[in-house]
């Protein structure tokens, strides 16, 4: 690539020649720095959910969530701030009996379907939905396992572990599913998991951030991110020279926003458009790098200087290296 630059002062034109990066290249680059942004995401989200759980609106929101879960006798406490579903907590329960499991989650769904659902939800027929679905159950042999009335039918204790089995489905079948009827609940599950949802997407913008513009930054000849410096490559402007920080501020919002924001809503086409773009464009620039006039060179031999004052400045150092040829050195550290 052959980029030109004329200086007010001098009013010449120096010629910068760079050597393009292949698509491989470019696209090795993008996706090292993509799986970046994901591991650093994962490890800043340890803590952000952390953070999230110490919130008062993270806590509002489970305290209330759980005063109705405990009030529909379908969750029982088991310690302090942790809550489990009744039916769970049966079905790893060793010490009792099958007899006396279903004592305690018939007594639960009976006040969940008759009492609860009635008084605090909008269904109107949970006490029928209850009634139909037991006097249909039958045992393995065909037996009627309930009258009208929900009595047991068969009361020998070889069918316990199936009168179980039966209250056991229609606990996670149909009782959990009607606590959406349930005034708030919905409300509140919702709010639990928007503070999820933004979580990640904090914890992930602060990982773009650090490593698509924070780290590039620092390394101000070429703006390159770590998998830029993977691969000897480095971004250069349309003038030939380094992005100023006001077009790479352009560069990293627009890649920020558009790629990685709007693909999360979009079934990822923008980056795909981008993908595309750097397999078949005439210079292998992303979406990211057209728009914002950022072109990606070869960095394993060439320069690439911050600006006119950096490549006079590298110049008088060539310069006193062919004099000194011991001071080589000078000019690889300034790469």
């Amino acid at each position: 690539m052959e980029e030109e630059h004329k200086t007010a002062e001098e009013q010449q034109v120096i010629t910068l020649d760079y050597k393009g990066v292949t698509a491989g290249r470019a696209f090795s680059a993008h996706l090292f720095d993509f799986f970046s942004v994901i591991l650093l995401g994962i490890l800043i989200l340890v803590g952000g959910i952390f953070t999230m759980q110490a919130t008062p609106i993270y806590k509002d929101v489970i305290s209330k969530q759980n005063e109705i879960q405990l009030n529909s006798h379908l969750y029982v406490q088991e310690e302090e701030d942790h809550i489990v579903m009744l039916s769970k907590q049966l079905n790893e329960n060793n010490d009792l009996s099958y007899n006396e499991k279903n004592e305690i989650i018939s007594n639960s769904l009976t006040y969940y379907f008759d009492d609860f659902l009635v008084n605090n939800s909008t269904i109107t027929n949970s006490v029928v939905v209850y009634t139909n679905y037991l006097t249909n159950c039958k045992t393995n042999d065909g037996k009627a396992m309930f009258d009208i009335e929900r009595n047991r039918l068969v009361n020998e204790s070889i069918y316990d572990q199936e009168y179980f089995n039966a209250y056991y489905t229609l606990f996670n079948a149909y009782a959990i599913g009607y606590l959406s009827y349930v005034d708030n609940y919905v409300e509140l599950r919702s709010a639990y998991i928007w503070c999820f949802a933004i979580t990640i997407l904090i914890c992930l913008s602060l990982s773009v951030l650090i490593l698509l513009f924070v780290v590039p930054m620092i390394f101000s000849k070429g703006k390159r991110t770590f998998g830029m410096m993977l691969n000897q490559v480095g971004y250069v402007s349309f003038d030939g020279f380094s992005p100023s920080w006001k077009r790479f501020l352009l560069h990293f919002l627009f890649q920020w926003l558009l790629i990685y924001i709007a693909s999360i809503f979009s079934f990822l086409i923008p980056l795909f458009i981008s993908v595309a773009m750097i397999f078949f464009g005439k210079n292998h620039q992303s979406l990211t790098d057209y728009v914002t006039g950022c072109f990606m060179v070869n960095n394993s031999q060439d320069f690439i200087y911050k600006d006119y004052q950096d490549y006079l400045r590298v110049q008088a150092i060539r310069k006193e290296a062919e004099k000194h040829p011991l001071q080589d050195n000078l000019i690889q550290n300034e790469k």
